[in-house]
């Protein structure tokens, strides 16, 4: 049953992450309340989201978080585990198997019991005749047929119980770290020792001899949490999802909506010609994101706190600005030698919330202003960096990627300002 009051305030446990004196992590944290018997939870949204007023709004932007941090986490942007004391090893949380346990749990209306029975070749057993006669080949006899082999019941009655109260360990387990979300009373603790190499080997055997999807990803979730559930959680550990690099994720979020696929095409290289070896190629400078709509956009994903404070501090700096307009004059000079007829645009897209007072507009994208060189002569395109700012929670809630609609929109706000 869920409860009529929140067991958690939604609202009280989310802010802003604000980038400044180390206060960057993206994530939920998860600490151990000993008095209460229970986690308390801090969840910090990136710069520029909107977080919602009621309580079902804030839910959904907690799962969109949740997903964006699932989908963009990697070796650079994803947060190392705090349980092994920032030792170079990934953070191993598994959200994704905690929440598919609840959500079975609640669809389901219980724990998972198991009502197919699965029968094996065996030559002892419980066995079943039907089954038997259909599947296995008798020898004749003088006085009768014989089965050299049956079809026997593969799972006793306590095996069958087994993947039961496993299924209670992981609903438990689940509703102790993620329940506060849907505000669901802690189901009833599992009377079950964890057992963890029994657990894994009983859910191996599960994996291995079902056919269904859905039981597929049910046995799946149990085992992540499994794995990640070691004796020493036993004792309730604090532990963290999330990044204390959101600029990683922000640049490749504006690179899935925006860019092209091909980009590395436009990248500028240079090479050394050496006297007393071979020619040796350095690495190439890369744009974050290129947009192609009629015309050429280099566009830089800078997760900078200018949408927030309106700071000119915060604003990119000049080496920034220069390296973008390499960018826009390289991709300008080589294609123009092929005949192409294109402008080159560029510009910084930097995070904010189109509430903001400073900022309030109705605009998913606002130009504040551009940024010259004083070693161009700022004739062409390409030698303005136009200044973008992009509304966070806009961003992550695009479904289709790279998306059309878009492109024309931040293009169209482009060209219009320059």
């Amino acid at each position: 049953m869920l409860n009529s009051s929140p067991l958690y305030d939604l609202k009280t446990l989310c802010q802003n992450t604000t980038n400044t004196d180390g206060d960057d992590f993206v994530g939920i944290k998860f600490e151990w309340n000993t008095n209460a018997n229970r986690y308390d939870i801090h969840i910090r949204f990136p710069l520029g989201y909107r977080i919602g007023d009621d309580h079902e709004t804030i839910r959904k932007d907690i799962l969109l978080l949740i997903q964006t941090l699932t989908t963009y986490g990697d070796k650079q942007s994803v947060l190392f585990d705090s349980r092994l004391h920032n030792t170079q090893k990934n953070i191993s949380f598994p959200i994704q198997a905690y929440l598919n346990i609840m959500y079975d749990y609640l669809n389901r209306g219980n724990y998972y019991i198991e009502k197919d029975e699965i029968y094996t070749r065996r030559t002892q057993g419980k066995i079943n005749w039907n089954h038997t006669i259909r599947k296995e080949k008798p020898i004749i006899q003088n006085n009768g047929i014989a089965y050299l082999t049956m079809q026997v019941r593969k799972y006793n009655d306590t095996d069958k119980n087994l993947i039961t109260e496993i299924n209670r360990f992981c609903v438990y387990d689940s509703f102790l770290r993620l329940g506060w979300l849907y505000n669901h009373n802690l189901p009833a603790k599992p009377t079950i020792a964890f057992n963890k190499n029994l657990f894994i080997s009983t859910l191996h055997q599960k994996l291995a001899n079902t056919h269904k999807d859905k039981d597929k990803k049910l046995f799946q979730s149990m085992l992540d949490i499994v794995n990640f559930v070691d004796t020493t959680e036993q004792n309730h550990e604090n532990y963290d999802f999330g990044t204390t690099q959101f600029e990683y994720i922000w640049e490749k979020l504006v690179d899935d909506i925006f860019g092209i696929s091909n980009k590395q095409d436009f990248f500028p290289k240079a090479e050394w010609q050496l006297y007393f070896s071979d020619n040796r190629q350095s690495s190439a400078l890369q744009p974050d994101t290129i947009l192609q709509h009629h015309d050429m956009f280099v566009l830089d994903a800078k997760y900078y706190r200018y949408g927030i404070t309106a700071i000119n501090s915060h604003l990119p700096n000049s080496a920034s600005i220069n390296k973008q307009i390499t960018y826009g004059e390289y991709i300008f000079n080589k294609f123009s030698e092929k005949g192409k007829n294109f402008q080159v645009y560029n510009a910084f897209l930097m995070p904010f919330s189109k509430s903001n007072q400073t900022f309030s507009t109705t605009n998913n994208y606002l130009a504040i202003g551009k940024a010259n060189s004083n070693w161009k002569k700022n004739s062409f395109n390409y030698e303005i960096v136009l200044g973008i700012l992009a509304d966070t929670k806009h961003l992550m809630s695009l479904k289709i990627k790279p998306n059309k609609n878009e492109i024309v929109s931040l293009a169209d706000t482009i060209k219009k300002n320059y």
